[in-house]
């Protein structure tokens, strides 16, 4: 009988022993995380600019000059002030970082989306470091590393450039625990200096990092043995870092009260009452808590709705959070890994739960730091699962990560340009009234005037007192011919913000266009009674008064404008002119001479300054 041959196993190729030794290395497991981040969010270079990104950065004027009067402007006005947008926030660092990206990128988004990528992934090395230093298992803080990266609600941060304000001031908080654990750890003072100087960056980022010292007074006071010498005395220390940290606070609220005049900017509640607020709170906590759970329905609006009464599913769900928090803290009060996960997710949280009213009610946003603690906890329950069942553990763990950073890499998409935001934003959330202004505003933009007016007539049903949806709307009026129905929403939209800036500029634009100049320089005054740095209302009350023939006024009108941006080259032309009809020959041929230079087009308003510069024009 024929003997059968042995079948032939194929071989395959195996990684090198020596490569997995060097990845369960510290260096390794750095390289893997970073690499990791990075990964996720790699396509979305290729995203366009959106949202408040286009007043940051692509209408922002003043960006293209950096020099130490514009760094010293940054830190000495709030963060929307440059812009022309009014605002209570103090967030010069985060406003620098553009300005740097613009040195180095102009206005090509691709390399501000990569500034955001590198701030993330140096996010994830820190926390991965930070959890080593402080507890010693390089697994525990390789897979909170890992969850925290590929957390799908960290896009809107990642993947709006505007969003780098989280981004920053994590990465300079983590930086600060890092150097404060050094210090405990080592004893060198340096270390405290450090961490003390990172909290400082961390809070001129963003307000947000005032989160810092309960944290750091946490780790003083909390079960952390790796920061314990022998020969220490508590007691010193304690006082020592309570004073700094809080001290840096206290300081940080006396230079915001002098530079905004207030040192904490009240906004509009979106509940009224003890218990509505409490309502409202539990039932954003319940919100954030399945976001988090359940991370696959984003939207970058809230939708989510103030509850009619206490006794709701939202508000009872935000109580259950709270009470096994309470129990598993209290359960597992010796084991710092839980204690400070809980921690990090609830002072984190406590800032954006509305108790205090803050500009939304809600924003995926607002977990990018609170999400580290959730991430830690979650690590725990794995590594301690895959110590007891690594099969069953360690797949479950590698199937979550595939989940969520798939999900994380295909939201990315959504935020490739404004229109595919929005309209998944709308989809998402078709009962969110600034989601229709939004996808509205982009209708506009591309000359889509109709189905423009579409959204903003939705935006209005949903919220009648929608102010910005009345103006917008005016506009769209105007670019249709129907100034009568333009009007009529530009004084709704004034009715509801007497005191917007921006309204009174649109309305003096219209004004214009009946040729009544001089209601519309009475219009641009009161803009700029509100906003005295309104370039585009300077600018606009100087054609006012040309046109008026008040050339006398005119002239110191458009003087402050033409630095703004390269539009505003045009008050250059509009000084020739008025300096000639008042017949300075030789003040007109100056500015003539610089209109020349900046203007490129060879238009009637090139060949009139260049008859002022030969002493023909009038």
């Amino acid at each position: 009988m024929k003997k059968r041959k042995a079948p032939a196993y194929r071989t395959y190729p195996t990684v090198p022993r020596r490569w997995t030794r060097w990845a369960a290395t510290i260096p390794g497991m750095c390289l893997i995380v970073f690499v990791f981040s990075v990964l996720l969010y790699i396509n979305t270079l290729g995203n366009e600019f959106v949202w408040d990104d286009r007043t940051l950065v692509v209408e922002n004027a003043d960006i293209r000059t950096l020099d130490w009067p514009t760094v010293g402007r940054l830190f000495t006005t709030h963060y929307w002030e440059i812009t022309g947008k009014p605002g209570g926030l103090y967030r010069p660092l985060s406003a620098l970082s553009f300005y740097l990206d613009y040195r180095l990128y102009g206005k090509d988004p691709r390399g501000y989306h990569l500034t955001n990528v590198i701030l993330n992934g140096l996010v994830c090395l820190l926390a991965f470091l930070f959890i080593l230093q402080l507890f010693g298992s390089k697994l525990t803080a390789l897979v909170t590393a890992l969850i925290f990266a590929s957390i799908p609600l960290h896009t809107e941060n990642v993947a709006w450039v505007a969003g780098r304000t989280d981004l920053m001031a994590t990465l300079f908080m983590l930086v600060s625990l890092q150097c404060y654990a050094w210090w405990r750890r080592s004893g060198a003072v340096v270390g405290l200096v450090l961490s003390v100087l990172a909290f400082v960056a961390a809070v001129l980022a963003k307000e947000f990092a005032l989160v810092l010292p309960p944290i750091v007074v946490l780790l003083e006071l909390g079960p952390f043995p790796l920061l314990r010498r022998e020969e220490e005395t508590s007691k010193p220390r304690v006082i020592l870092t309570t004073l700094a940290f809080f001290g840096i606070a206290a300081l940080f609220f006396a230079i915001r009260k002098n530079i905004l005049g207030s040192s904490v900017h009240f906004f509009e509640p979106f509940a009224t009452g003890l218990i509505d607020t409490a309502a409202l709170s539990l039932s954003i906590l319940a919100h954030y808590c399945y976001k988090l759970l359940f991370p696959f329905i984003l939207n970058a609006e809230s939708e989510f709705p103030t509850p009619d009464s206490f006794w709701n599913l939202h508000t009872l769900i935000g109580l259950a959070v709270i009470a096994l928090a309470v129990c598993g803290v209290y359960r597992w009060r010796r084991r710092g890994e839980i204690v400070l996960g809980a921690s990090i997710f609830a002072i984190g949280l406590a800032p954006v739960l509305n108790v205090f009213p803050i500009t939304e009610v809600s924003a995926e946003r607002f977990l990018y730091f609170p999400s580290l603690g959730f991430a830690l906890v979650v690590a725990v329950l794995f590594v301690g699962g895959i110590r007891r069942r690594p099969e069953i553990f360690t797949g479950t763990l590698v199937l979550l990560l595939v989940a969520f950073g798939t999900r994380t890499y295909m939201r990315n998409f959504d935020w490739r340009n404004e229109f595919t935001l929005f309209r998944h934003t709308v989809a998402v959330a078709d009962d969110n009234a600034r989601a229709h202004l939004n996808l509205g505003n982009v209708h506009y933009r591309a000359g889509r005037h109709h189905q423009a007016l579409a959204e903003y007539r939705q935006a209005i049903e949903i919220d009648p007192n929608y102010a910005g949806a009345w103006s917008s709307s005016a506009g769209a009026y105007k670019a249709l011919g129907r100034l009568g129905d333009a009007f009529k929403c530009m004084e709704q939209a004034l009715a509801i913000e007497p005191n917007n800036a921006n309204f009174h500029n649109s309305m003096g634009v219209l004004l214009v266009q009946e040729e009544r100049y001089a209601d519309a320089a009475e219009s641009f005054r009161r803009a700029l009674q509100i906003n005295p740095d309104h370039a585009r209302a300077q600018f606009n009350l100087g054609l006012a008064l040309f046109k008026l023939d008040d050339f006398a006024g005119a002239i110191p009108a458009f003087q402050p404008v033409p630095h703004k941006e390269i539009e505003f080259v045009l008050a250059y032309y509009y000084l020739a002119m008025s300096e000639s009809r008042l017949g300075n020959k030789g003040r007109a041929a100056e500015f003539a001479a610089t209109f020349l230079k900046l203007y490129d087009r060879d238009d009637e308003f090139r060949s009139n300054a260049r008859l002022i510069l030969s002493g023909r024009g009038r």
